[in-house]
């Protein structure tokens, strides 16, 4: 006869017999995952003010379940992004077109299929917005224009920026129709008269008019702000 074999060392498992323990962790690291996509996914959806079926961590009791639950989270929040992305672009591009167009600066010709998948072409606008805003916020004669609108010394100048005279003359700057069609036809167009338009998007029209005609359309205000002799 064979003598029958015993094995008595602990650490020998029978197959199977360690399986649910290792799917008990795998799952736990599932739930953590889970619930980190779960915020990520909230975050784009706030950002695109959407609303979302908030997910239920506990009731996910299987593994095969929760990597279910995770694919889907992942790709949706993928989507999410990329909406977001191009939303932002269109944003990006639209802001950096009507100051380019307010500064009188040519347009940007670009699409989006251009150059570059979602991500590049995002990054590319927002670095154009960013450096379009910054020269759109100083204009060269901000100073001097805003001497013309109001003079802190004297306590008066042209007026309000949604200034309506009733005689003619628009805005801030005290413009008028002829003005506002010469050095602002597209703000006339869009906006209507200076009264409507922004502070900059008036001193930007304005500073169109400086090099043929210097402060000249303001002979008042712009002789005690010492702009004309």
């Amino acid at each position: 006869m064979g003598q029958e074999f015993i094995c008595d060392d602990p650490g020998v498992v029978e197959p199977g017999q360690g399986l649910q323990p290792f799917n008990g962790l795998l799952l736990r690291q599932r739930k953590l995952q889970i619930g980190l996509f779960s915020k990520n996914q909230a975050h784009w959806a706030r950002l695109l003010h959407l609303r979302l079926k908030p997910i239920s961590v506990q009731r996910l009791t299987s593994l095969e379940t929760a990597n279910s639950v995770l694919a889907k989270l992942k790709a949706q929040a993928r989507h999410l992004h990329v909406r977001w992305m191009l939303k932002s672009i269109q944003k990006y591009r639209l802001t950096t077109e009507h100051q380019r167009l307010v500064m009188g600066i040519s347009p940007i010709v670009r699409t989006l299929a251009a150059r570059g998948n979602v991500q590049e072409q995002f990054l590319w606008w927002r670095q154009k917005a960013r450096a379009t805003y910054q020269k759109y916020r100083n204009p060269p004669y901000f100073s001097q224009f805003s001497c013309i609108h109001y003079n802190p010394r004297l306590g008066h100048g042209e007026g309000a920026w949604t200034a309506n005279t009733g005689n003619g003359f628009y805005g801030g700057l005290q413009m008028n129709y002829g003005f506002m069609a010469t050095y602002g036809p597209w703000l006339l167009r869009h906006k209507g008269t200076a009264d409507h338009w922004t502070p900059l998007e008036q001193i930007w029209t304005a500073e169109k008019a400086v090099p043929s005609r210097g402060f000249n359309p303001w002979p008042n205000t712009g002789r005690d702000c010492g702009l004309i002799p």
